[in-house]
């Protein structure tokens, strides 16, 4: 079974959920859920958008007997429960690169400083 547990937080007008997925099973699980608030803003990573994040909607890969944090913010108030389970499903063998991943995963780049001013 996979269960969603969430806290939330509200601070200076935003709205922190924090939420841990657990995989209780002994196969790994593929996991869907979406959130009950918008708009969403999901965590960035060297300014990408985090992989698992489309819109309001989570989606990522527990291994088995696992546990796995996951968190968003949002202006609006949560009334009731932020996040809804969409989907769990067994996962196959195959992973498949997704492109906001790869460019997640780059460290920034930036020119040296010295290059900017000279003229």
């Amino acid at each position: 079974m996979v269960d969603i547990s969430t806290r939330i937080d509200r601070r200076d007008g935003v709205t922190f959920v924090s939420a841990t997925v657990t995989n209780d099973r002994t196969t790994p699980q593929l996991v869907r859920f979406q959130s009950t608030i918008e708009p969403v803003w999901p965590p960035r990573r060297n300014g990408v958008v985090a992989p698992e994040w489309d819109g309001p909607r989570w989606e990522g890969r527990l291994e088995p007997e696992s546990k796995r944090g996951v968190g968003f913010a949002s202006p609006e108030t949560v009334i009731d429960e932020p996040l809804e389970s969409v989907e769990s499903r067994r996962a196959d063998g195959r992973t498949e690169l997704k492109t906001r991943e790869v460019l997640s995963s780059l460290s920034r780049s930036k020119p040296p400083k010295g290059v900017l001013s000279r003229r």
